[in-house]
């Protein structure tokens, strides 16, 4: 059993939850844009890499020690790990459920990747996803990496790239501060005033993510 008041499994549990529903989002929101099902097949990993850069964009506006937090929990998942909750409400390692096993339930790419593979490229994605930020950060860098993130899903390089266009804010308003009215509140270790969040108000550019 893990202890749910330690900051840092809090964070682990709260990635380890939080891609799959990102993932499904994304899923459904850009299923008529995937013209080659063949695509989706081999890389569904993609999402995974995403829907994490997501969450570390997001979390920039939180408190200093909850974004430190959140980044090693992201590192963590990407090996494989992954955190759950049993019967009892007792948080527990859930390795099982982990992004390997539960993505390519009935859609696996194993005859494609191995399992070594897919965490090799699941995790140099989300680098190259905030690379790109980070190169384009004070342009509208969302949309350098909408673009980056398509014109890496599909599998034939002759291929046009699919339109992967809103999918940053698909992800990214699912997300706020504070939680408001249908949002998931970002995760904080604020315990006192002056705990306080890098900024207030939502940004997507203006800042690079470290």
């Amino acid at each position: 059993m893990l202890d749910f008041r330690d900051d840092s499994n809090r964070a682990k549990y709260f990635v380890s939850s939080s891609v799959p529903h990102l993932f499904d989002i994304l899923k459904d929101g850009l299923k008529n844009r995937i013209k080659d099902g063949y695509d989706f097949y081999a890389n569904w990993n993609h999402f995974v890499a995403f829907s994490l850069f997501i969450i570390r964009c997001a979390h920039y506006q939180t408190d200093k020690k909850a974004y430190g937090l959140i980044k090693l929990a992201i590192n963590d998942y990407l090996k494989g790990n992954s955190l759950g909750v049993d019967l009892d409400g007792m948080l527990i390692h859930d390795n099982e459920s982990n992004y390997i096993n539960y993505f390519s339930e009935g859609r696996s790419n194993h005859d494609l990747k191995t399992d070594a593979q897919i965490i090799e490229e699941t995790s140099k994605l989300y680098k190259y996803l905030i690379k790109v930020w980070n190169d384009n950060y004070n342009t509208q860098p969302f949309r350098q990496v909408e673009y980056c993130f398509a014109n890496c899903f599909k599998v034939d390089n002759d291929e046009k790239d699919p339109n992967f266009t809103n999918s940053f804010q698909l992800l990214f308003r699912e997300y706020s501060l504070d939680g408001d009215p249908g949002t998931i509140k970002l995760f904080n270790c604020r315990r006192s005033p002056t705990d306080k969040p890098r900024f207030t108000g939502k940004k997507i550019d203006g800042y690079k993510i470290d």
